[in-house]
């Protein structure tokens, strides 16, 4: 089985049993899991499941901060999970899957071209079952390297071959910030509602 199928499975599903979690024990499954990483520093599962709950407890960009943490020890491992899901974000007619990419130009990212670091993918929802409905589209948001340092951001859809231009940001940006633009771009450009 894919590995990065079962870590967006395990993901998941600790993402549905997270809503039974108080913000305490949130803080103390923390300090747990820190625990574990001391006893087990090169094990990224236990970072990755710290990054998990810094999300769910809405410390978003100290989660992004941890994923590269996690990528970091995924590349020492040599191990080839090309991305990890992020967070499941749930509007109006729409559910967007965010992952964290790791693909050979985000794992060494080119002295000049792009890195893609994070992707937006928008189902539309099915109200008949739980699990996202149709694919809509992905939106990447890309980071522009020149001379080995980010020059530029923006954000793409993939249209075949074509990338389509939808916006451009801060070359250095937070994740809540570059969540809140891709949500923006996504509500205009897919949803029945806009607001």
């Amino acid at each position: 089985m894919n590995r990065t199928f079962i870590c967006l499975i395990v993901l998941l599903t600790l993402s549905f049993a997270s809503t039974a979690y108080s913000e305490t024990d949130f803080a103390n499954k923390i300090d747990e899991i820190n625990s574990d990483i001391e006893k087990n520093p090169d094990d990224y599962k236990f970072v990755y499941f710290k990054a998990c709950l810094l999300m769910d407890l809405g410390r978003s960009n100290e989660a992004y901060e941890t994923l590269r943490q996690v990528m970091a020890l995924i590349i020492k491992k040599n191990d080839p999970i090309e991305h990890l899901h992020i967070e499941t974000i749930n509007l109006e007619d729409l559910s967007v899957i965010v992952g964290f990419n790791m693909g050979e130009s985000e794992r060494n990212p080119p002295e000049t071209g792009i890195t893609m670091p994070l992707r937006f993918e928008v189902f539309k929802k099915d109200p008949n079952v739980a699990v996202p409905g149709k694919l809509l589209g992905i939106i990447y948001y890309h980071v522009g390297m020149i001379g080995g340092r980010s020059m530029s951001a923006a954000f793409r859809e993939h249209c075949g071959k074509t990338l389509l231009n939808l916006d451009s940001m801060d070359k250095v940006a937070t994740y809540e910030d570059i969540r809140q633009i891709a949500l923006d771009l996504i509500k205009e450009k897919y949803s029945a509602n806009p607001k």
